[in-house]
């Protein structure tokens, strides 16, 4: 309501020469960290999610890891940076301190002398302010004029504002309704298409525009130098603020929050519920104030770079003794409250749900040395057991009442059960009962760290590893079959799993269950350090803290996910002593106090946005405006670089990436930029995701792009050569198949001709073997004067003679020819055997009428053979011979067979008559047989057997000849 006065009030709560103060957690960035300047005048965000710092030295683009610096040197007009706006297309409108104006869009930036729309606004002194309405135009503020960039493009510039030609104006901002808030002098106005409507005449204390500010149904403005008022214009309702009078700047934050900057500080107001300001970063120059995406608040200052409020979740208490901070080396809980050890052995308790916490002390009876408080046992009720460094603390639950041994180091007490507590020390361990807090067994006599009992096992934690009590009271060394429990082991729970977790001083967790080791994770898995002071079990989350900040592993995955929390979170300090986790408050104690925070408020809200940031070929920028690019084969070095935006991970930001076309596998890094210096050619898709500290995954982007092969790499060309390769293959192997076949051809025209002469040959040896035998009969004729079978013997021998010569000659010979050249010679044998025989020559029809050839010769030795050694040897006159010729399947049949002596009384004859000429023409004849059927499939088949009569006696013999039919 009007008049109303809003006080910030801090609470302090102090004991004898104690002091508690509770802090938030803050992420500082500064020049070390690659911010441009110190002193930072303004923020912003863009579309992409980058945040954006206008510095005294320059302007800087941070994703939450790395900061991107713009100086005059990228094309700034100006290196020093008064004010930024992102406008509703994504463009980054820059207000440097000098007479000028640009803006940054898609890697580029743009001014008079590159963009048509700033060609067009001359300005006259330094812009003083720049804001864009819910429709898209922009409206720049001079100390004497305006400038509107309309959402078309066009610029228009107001020299006159509402009749006065010397306008003073303070301050512009968004209405809520369309069109700006516009502060002339001392008067307000909503002005819209160029129209002006009078809202107020304001009397307040300043006209500085850094100290109004107007966002949609709200005016801020300074009436006094100690009161603001926020005036909203739909209830015409006005609050007074009382801060600071040093004012830097007031800034709205999502038409929520108002933020009071001074060179002191800066006071946050929630609109909606003055109660829930705050007070932040006292006695820093705080320049001004923005939200992000994530709900982060960042605060730049004017000498100490930027501010990051990491969590409101995350709050620190600072405990103070004389000018010293106490450490907090152990925690518990009992009856409603939380008890804190602390290094001063004072032990500290609060009530659980106290928010702020508001401790209270007690005090142990301190030796001239006092010591950390080590562990706080609370399982019995009314009773607490805590030790420290010296000495072993029983107390009542109300603190009235006190037991102690003396010169006792304790470093864990553990629970057996309800009448044995084992105390760890740093000389022995030692059980004591509870109730009579007395001794009653030492079970180890050397130094330990911690232990812990399971199934009747005690394990225990020692400097020179881990070694097993077994019931038997036999003990074993776990380090002689597994080296990692050769280390020195700091704590010791057990999951719900059996596994027991161990933590160690210098060699990370280590998971052993059922006599085996099942994990060990380093800061290779994710730790923030191997050096492990404290575990804490809470269902499947086991807190480890560490000399470099607080863990989370979930243990219900089997790749144990880590978590990280450090002073980049918030935290007060990274050298965590003791953890301890209650509902959903985790507590963690340190050199710096205590930090306690719900673990689901730190990571709500969190956000991971991935961009590409840069694709570089051969180290040039390459424009990648489109996601699918073809790249030369000789240009094919490609670097992409990219940010996954994540500003409450700080910087701890994962990658998993893969090619594919290369590879279908996941691949992990921590780095933002992927190197491909000689890809194949090929078509390729480039996936990365980016994963926060938190596990929230970005979208993941896709690359498409191509690899042009060389011309001979090309698929045409290579069917192409594959094809001319195949045409002269083919063409060469047509030439070699023609020289071959004609080598064949050649080479059977020679074997043909040399078959040709052999057969010429053996038919010139037959020939002289005949007209010898013919010789002889006429001889014989000559020696019996008979002269008639004489001239009758020779006219038939003389025409034997020329066929024999004509036959010769030839190849083959027409079957006929054959038959007559047989019935001459038998004709002839006949008359010189006197009529010894008789023969008959039968030849079938089918052969009469159709041509068919056969070698000339073949058949007449058989005949001959017949006559010499069968007919010839009967001892009457009754031989007879018969040649039968018929068709065959698909060959011609020649038979001859005589009733002769057969060839067995034949082959006594022979031996009989040694010195008888022996003929030759069997032999020649199978020589010749042998010569045609050589290179032929179809051969000539000769079959010789015996005849018998019915008695047994031989009966003659038979020569089957078979000729082939295409021969014949």
């Amino acid at each position: 309501m009007r008049g109303q006065i809003f006080y910030l009030t801090l609470f302090i709560i102090a004991k004898t020469s104690l002091a508690f103060s509770q802090d938030f957690g803050f992420t500082q960035y500064d020049i070390k960290n690659g911010l441009a300047g110190s002193i930072v005048y303004c923020v912003a965000q863009d579309k992409e999610g980058f945040l954006w710092f206008g510095t005294e030295t320059g302007l800087s683009r941070f994703d939450g890891s790395r900061f991107v610096n713009f100086t005059s040197f990228e094309g700034l007009p100006d290196n020093e940076i008064i004010d930024l706006l992102v406008d509703s297309k994504g463009r980054v409108w820059i207000i440097p301190f000098r007479s000028a104006l640009c803006y940054y869009y898609r890697g580029s930036i743009y001014t008079k002398e590159n963009d048509s729309i700033l060609k067009k606004i001359n300005l006259s002194s330094f812009v003083v302010n720049i804001c864009e309405d819910i429709e898209g135009n922009i409206l720049l503020m001079e100390r004497r004029r305006l400038h509107l960039i309309g959402k078309d493009g066009s610029v228009t510039v107001i020299n006159n504002f509402n009749g006065n030609s010397n306008p003073n104006f303070v301050q512009i901002g968004r209405h809520h309704k369309g069109g700006f808030w516009l502060k002339e002098s001392n008067k307000v106005y909503h002005w819209q298409n160029n129209k002006a409507i009078f809202y107020k005449n304001f009397t307040e204390h300043s006209d500085l525009p850094m100290l109004n500010n107007f966002s949609g149904r709200f005016l801020a403005y300074p009436i006094d130098y100690l009161t603001y008022a926020l005036e909203d214009v739909e209830s015409g309702t006005i609050t007074s603020i009382k801060y600071r009078i040093s004012k830097n700047r007031i800034v709205f934050l999502r038409d929520s929050i108002l933020v009071l900057c001074s060179r002191e500080g800066a006071m946050s107001v929630n609109i909606r519920n003055f109660r829930d300001s705050v007070e932040y970063l006292k006695g820093i120059a705080v320049n001004t104030a923005f939200i992000d995406h994530e709900k982060n608040m960042w605060f730049c200052t004017g000498g100490q770079g930027v501010y990051k409020l990491n969590s409101e979740a995350i709050r620190n208490i600072t405990i103070r003794e004389k000018e010293k901070n106490v450490g907090i080396t152990s925690i518990s809980t009992t009856n409603g409250k939380m008890l804190f050890g602390g290094d001063n052995e004072t032990l500290y308790q609060t009530d659980i749900a106290a928010r702020p916490l508001k401790f209270l002390e007690y005090r142990g009876v301190y030796n001239f040395a006092r010591s950390p408080i080590t562990d706080i046992e609370c399982s019995i009720p009314n009773f607490i057991f805590f030790g420290t460094g010296q000495r072993l603390f029983k107390l009542s639950s109300d603190f009235k009442k006190s037991e102690n041994f003396f010169g006792v180091n304790i470093k864990h007490i553990i629970r057996k059960n309800e009448n044995q507590f084992i105390a760890v020390t740093g000389a022995n361990v030692f059980v004591f009962d509870p109730h009579s807090f007395k001794i009653t067994d030492t079970i180890w006599n050397k130094r330990a760290t911690s232990a812990f009992v399971q199934n009747d096992t005690l394990y225990i934690g020692s400097i020179d590893g881990v070694f097993r009590l077994l019931p038997n009271g036999s003990s074993e060394f776990l380090g002689d079959r597994f080296s990692v429990f050769k280390n020195r082991v700091t704590h010791i729970v057990a999951h719900r799993s059996g596994t027991l977790w161990m933590s160690t001083f210098g060699e990370g967790v280590i998971g052993y269950r059922q006599g085996r080791v099942v994990a060990h994770l380093t800061l290779k898995h994710g730790l923030t350090s191997n050096i492990c002071k404290a575990l804490f079990l809470y269902g499947d989350h086991l807190w480890v803290g560490t000399d470099k900040g607080l863990n989370k592993i979930l243990l219900s995955d089997t790749s144990y996910p880590v978590t990280q929390f450090t002073t980049a979170d918030g935290l007060a300090s990274d050298n965590i002593n003791t953890v301890f986790q209650l509902d959903s408050t985790v507590y963690a104690g340190s050199s710096a106090g205590v930090t306690y925070f719900n673990e689901k408020y730190v990571a709500g809200g969190s956000a991971c946005i991935l961009r590409i940031t840069a694709i570089k070929v051969s180290d040039k920028a390459f424009a990648y405006d489109s996601t699918n690019f073809t790249l030369p084969r000789l240009e094919n070095n490609i670097r992409f670089e990219f940010a996954g935006i994540s500003f409450r991970s700080v910087g701890d930001v994962l990658y998993r990436h893969r090619l594919l076309g290369l590879d279908t596998n996941w691949v992990f890094t921590r780095e933002n930029f992927l190197n491909y210096p000689t890809l194949p050619p090929g078509h390729y898709e480039l996936q990365i995701q980016a994963i926060n500290k938190y596990g929230v995954r970005s979208e993941i982007k896709k690359i498409k792009f191509s690899i042009e092969p060389f011309l001979w790499e090309r698929i045409w060309f290579r069917i192409l050569m594959i094809a001319i390769f195949i045409f002269f293959a083919i063409t060469l192997l047509r030439q070699l198949n023609k020289r071959v076949r004609i080598r064949e051809e050649e080479k059977t025209r020679i074997n043909a001709r040399v078959a040709e002469l052999e057969q010429l040959a053996l038919k010139s040896q037959m020939n002289p073997h005949f007209i010898f035998n013919s010789l002889n009969s006429i001889q014989q004729y000559v020696m019996d004067k008979d002269v008639s079978g004489a001239n009758k013997f020779i006219s038939g021998f003389s025409r034997l003679i020329r066929q024999t010569l004509d036959f010769s000659s030839k190849p083959l010979v027409h079957l006929q020819d054959e038959i007559g050249y047989l019935k001459t010679y038998l004709e002839l044998e006949k008359n010189r055997l006197e009529e010894k025989f008789n023969y008959e020559v039968e030849v079938s029809e089918e052969l009469r009428n159709e041509d068919y050839y056969i070698p000339p010769m073949v058949l007449q030795p058989f005949l001959e053979n017949s006559l010499r050694h069968g007919i010839r040897y009967r001892k009457d006159n009754k031989g007879r011979i018969m040649v039968r010729v018929y068709k065959g399947d698909r060959e011609i049949v020649c038979v001859i067979e005589d009733n002769g002596v057969g060839r067995e009384q034949a082959a006594r004859n022979k031996r009989a008559n040694p010195i008888e000429y022996q003929s030759k023409g069997m032999t020649l004849t199978a020589n010749r047989i042998d010569l045609i059927n050589k290179g032929r499939q179809e051969k000539i088949k000769v079959a010789i057997e015996d005849m018998f009569h019915a008695d047994g006696s031989p009966g003659g013999t038979r020569v089957t000849v078979s000729f082939p039919e295409e021969m014949a």
